[in-house]
């Protein structure tokens, strides 16, 4: 076997060397996985756009806030008002779940309007999902309104209500803080 080896080095090398890249991808991409923490903070959004609400939502000095929308105009025909308050929700990390919240409910937390939560994790809109094996056979799944948690070499789907439900509009997800408190 040696000799054999030996012998036909190149043919050896010329095998070995694209196994051992598609190993050093795969070590690349799953390894963090492993060793990233899992994200300890809540994140507090609405979904839907602000144009047709008489209120806008924002943080404050760490609170919630309620205040006038400048934009908000009543329907062209008097009979017809589309005002939608925007529903506010958050979303627990731990269960990857979302659950619907009052204002007055949200007022109470302690937020940080920061991108980047205080354990290093941000939210980030993507547009493909798929493995390793899709990314290099190609394949997979295009879903612009796919949201992510991203920090510390990884990326995590999350699932968000409603978001994408909004037909006419491309980015439905309003983030206004972590839940620091």
């Amino acid at each position: 076997m040696k000799e054999y080896i030996k012998k036909n080095l190149p043919l050896v090398a010329g095998l070995a060397i694209p196994v051992l890249m598609i190993l050093a991808i795969i070590i690349a991409v799953y390894v963090p996985r492993i060793f990233a923490p899992a994200p300890k903070f809540s994140l507090l959004y609405f979904a839907g756009e602000t144009y047709n609400s008489p209120y806008v939502y924002r943080v404050q000095n760490g609170v919630l806030i309620e205040t006038a929308n400048s934009q908000y105009q009543r329907d062209y025909i008097k009979s017809v008002d589309y005002s939608q308050q925007p529903q506010l929700y958050i979303y627990d990390p731990k269960t990857d779940t979302s659950r619907e919240t009052s204002f007055r409910e949200a007022q109470n937390f302690k937020l940080s309007s920061s991108p980047t939560s205080p354990d290093g994790f941000e939210v980030g809109q993507g547009n493909y999902s798929g493995s390793i094996f899709s990314e290099i056979f190609g394949g997979g799944n295009r879903d612009y309104n796919a949201r992510y948690l991203k920090g510390h070499g990884i990326a995590k789907r999350i699932k968000l209500t409603n978001i994408g439900s909004y037909p006419y509009y491309y980015n439905d997800l309003n983030f206004l803080g972590w839940i620091v408190e």
